[in-house]
């Protein structure tokens, strides 16, 4: 029994040793850390040297944003209020100060130690990356949404310019004809008494109303083509 828990002590000692994350113990009543890992010193740039020390004053490492505390039992009071209240482990976001001044933020876990109601096992994650990629990835949606915007202003300007050269091209044509066609009459009936000047004239007419016939006739195709459906096919 002795053995197993001497080598259960190691696997722990193991994981709290190598641990990624920032691994202390606390002593919230007399605000000192009992022990903590290397990534606990890499993490808030100081070194321990296996010796307890107080987190007052100067010696400060944690802040909660925009509040300055005198320990850390103030700023993480509630929350170890609540872990001790619950008996069970608390996580929450919070932002912590090295002691080169740079704050960071993380993902801090408290753990209630049953045994010893004072203290707490404390793990902190640097979660400033992903909280950095988020922060650009969701910059990246407002330009997208504030782009998707743009896009729909030019869509529905678009519309209203279609339906304009669609109902200007329909309307165009009864005019049109109008003219072509009392062109056409005036010239028949006044058959030989025109000469040759006003025969040309009246050509123009007719000649550059047909021409304009078909360019609204091209301009109503125009207007159509985003409301066509296409097929597409494969080709050789």
């Amino acid at each position: 029994q002795e053995r197993r828990l001497i080598g259960m002590q190691h696997q722990y000692q193991n994981l709290f040793d190598n641990s990624f994350d920032a691994i202390f113990v606390y002593d919230h009543e007399k605000g000192r850390i009992e022990n903590s890992n290397q990534a606990f010193d890499e993490m808030f740039k100081i070194n321990l040297n296996g010796k307890a020390r107080s987190l007052n004053g100067s010696q400060n490492v944690m802040e909660k944003p925009g509040i300055e505390f005198s320990d850390l039992s103030n700023r993480l009071g509630n929350y170890i209020h609540e872990a001790k209240k619950i008996h069970k482990a608390k996580r929450f976001e919070f932002r912590h100060k090295r002691l080169n001044g740079e704050s960071f933020e993380s993902e801090t876990t408290l753990i209630p130690i049953h045994t010893d109601t004072d203290k707490l096992i404390v793990l902190v994650k640097d979660i400033s990356r992903e909280k950095q990629q988020q922060r650009l990835i969701n910059k990246q949606m407002r330009d997208l949404n504030v782009k998707n915007k743009e896009l729909q202003r030019y869509i529905h300007s678009n519309l209203q310019l279609e339906n304009f050269a669609y109902i200007a091209s329909h309307d165009l044509k009864a005019p049109m004809r109008t003219i072509v066609s009392f062109a056409q009459l005036l010239q028949r009936s006044l058959g030989d008494r025109l000469n040759c000047q006003e025969r040309e004239y009246l050509n123009f007419v007719i000649s550059g109303t047909k021409n304009l016939k078909d360019l609204t006739n091209d301009l109503l195709t125009f207007s159509r083509l985003n409301t066509t459906r296409r097929v597409i096919e494969a080709i050789n």
